[in-house]
């Protein structure tokens, strides 16, 4: 029902624990929110599960479905990071190819950032923003980011934003 509603501009999906569904169901619930016909905002949160819970996979692949998606809010918390280093990778080339991408929000914490594995640094993602041509609005709050990635969105996106 949800995918033939033309009317729907925005979507949030809180956690899958939050929701009281499997990790799954959450994935499923993403792609749907996805799936909607012209849907233009996406506000996604996320806590760790599983080690097989793959939640930036299912973020990219949302991102690839929705062409008509011009923001995307992803939040990822919990005591450990999902392990989904394919994902993240996923993600910052989806990001790469999504031109139309108007705002951006990252904000992701760790309970134990240093427990977080390098592979899962969101440095990826920061990298891939610079070829969202129309990106007007960013805001990124995160704990274990790595400096140059961060120092490298700082650079890119100031004058584009602020100007």
């Amino acid at each position: 029902a949800l995918q033939s509603r033309a009317t729907i501009g925005s979507a949030t999906s809180c956690s899958h624990l939050k929701l009281g569904i499997s990790e799954d169901e959450w994935v499923g619930l993403v792609k749907t929110l996805a799936s909607i016909r012209d849907i233009r905002k996406l506000r996604l949160f996320c806590k760790a599960g599983s080690h097989n819970f793959q939640p930036f996979q299912a973020i990219a692949d949302a991102v690839k479905n929705a062409q008509s998606l011009r923001r995307l809010e992803a939040r990822v918390s919990g005591e450990n990071f999902p392990r989904d280093p394919s994902g993240v990778t996923a993600l910052a080339n989806t990001l790469g190819e999504h031109t139309a991408l108007q705002e951006f929000t990252w904000i992701a914490f760790c309970a134990r950032p240093e427990a977080a594995p390098r592979e899962l640094s969101p440095d990826h993602v920061l990298r891939a923003l610079p070829a969202c041509r129309l990106l007007q609005k960013l805001l990124i709050m995160t704990d274990w980011a790595g400096a140059g990635a961060m120092k490298s969105c700082y650079t890119w996106a100031w004058p584009k934003i602020c100007s």
